[in-house]
């Protein structure tokens, strides 16, 4: 009888890791919203975002690239896209190539980054405070307050970052807003589309980087084709606040509505999503370990190896999913009964962990099943 308990154990496991084989997690991301984690990748209109938390901001870690591509002297027809449907934009590609767009993302005007009908390019039209335009839902165009909250939160301490101001401020924000800089925003030069009403080209590819914001600079002296807008350059560790035409097509950062950060709620260093034992709290690091047992002692798991040597195998709370020696001991008691008496007194066996490690969320089934 026991050979044939054991026969069902070695079966399960099989089955287990066959599953594991034939049926491997679904890496796809999930599609954009309101409920995205910052730090998550999302995927809008084929396209997969990385996202990046910067302050109390949650960004695109790369331009917006939805819609379909015109050609150099087409302009969007006057049609406001459809919120949630990149088929319904417009979007120009640097040197009418897709495979720029598909690196450095499309080049939009400003009506079409806000969803509006092409002829706002020209005149004032009325936007939310966050408006969604063509970013996906729960994400929106950021405002030029917006903007100014992410180069002031970057600028080194002590130095001028003016919102209101017309040219460059805001020290060493731009340096860490570029391509490698520390904040993971990843800017990159993805040129212009211009026009001087008689031609239209591309343009300011290197060493310019241009953002659109969904703000119009509305001054009584201005006509109403303009709008506030970022620049970064190379060589220069600042960033330029200026007024530029939104007919101009720019690139595009989309912007969280709401900030969604994972929380580690027990610092154990276990998210809370991810954490089967979310009350985590350190095992008596004054018990004496055994020969190759293992005990979270708040830090790492401590382990005592045979003749000096190092184990073979090294565990961290992300691999018992957040769970101490004696939560999981608890656990498996339901099943086990008295019958792990040594592990609670001498620490977890490499056993008992992997076992655990195998199917924490279905660990009584299993293991009743075994028994």
């Amino acid at each position: 009888m026991k050979n044939i308990k054991i026969k069902k154990c070695l079966l399960i496991l099989i089955m287990l890791a066959g599953a594991i084989i034939l049926f491997p997690k679904d890496t796809k991301a999930a599609e954009c919203s309101a409920s995205t984690t910052c730090g998550n990748a999302c995927s809008y209109g084929g396209v997969t975002y990385n996202t990046v938390l910067i302050g109390t901001q949650c960004w695109f870690k790369k331009n917006l690239n939805a819609g379909e591509m015109i050609g150099n002297f087409e302009t969007p027809d006057d049609t406001a896209p459809t919120l949630n449907d990149p088929n319904t934009f417009s979007k120009w590609c640097y040197d009418n190539s897709l495979a720029y767009c598909t690196s450095e993302g499309g080049l939009y005007t400003w009506a079409e980054a806000n969803a509006l009908p092409d002829s706002c390019n020209l005149t004032s039209c009325s936007i939310p405070t966050l408006n969604q335009g063509i970013c996906p839902n729960g994400w929106h165009i950021p405002t030029d307050e917006e903007f100014y909250i992410l180069e002031n939160y970057l600028k080194t301490p002590g130095q001028t970052c003016d919102a209101a101001r017309l040219g460059w401020g805001c020290a060493d924000a731009g340096t860490k807003l570029k391509l490698g800089g520390s904040s993971g925003f990843d800017a990159i030069g993805a040129g212009n589309h211009e026009t001087n009403g008689e031609d239209s080209f591309f343009d300011k590819r290197e060493p310019a980087i241009h953002f659109l914001s969904s703000s119009e600079q509305l001054l009584p002296h201005i006509v109403p084709s303009y709008m506030w807008n970022r620049g970064m350059g190379s060589g220069n560790d600042m960033i330029y606040r200026s007024n530029y035409q939104k007919a101009f097509g720019y690139s595009v950062r989309c912007l969280a509505d709401t900030t969604n950060i994972e929380v580690d709620e027990d610092g154990d260093g276990v998210l809370n999503t991810d954490d089967q034992c979310p009350e985590t709290v350190a095992d008596d690091p004054s018990i004496r370990l055994g020969v190759n047992r293992w005990m979270w002692d708040g830090d790492s798991w401590e382990t005592t190896a045979s003749k000096g040597k190092k184990p073979s195998k090294n565990f961290n709370m992300d691999y018992t999913y957040g769970c101490s020696c004696d939560q999981i001991l608890s656990r498996m008691t339901e099943t086990h009964g008295e019958g792990l008496g040594g592990h609670y007194k001498y620490g977890c066996s490499r056993s008992i962990l992997e076992d655990w490690h195998m199917a924490p969320r279905t660990f009584t089934s299993f293991n009743a099943f075994c028994q």
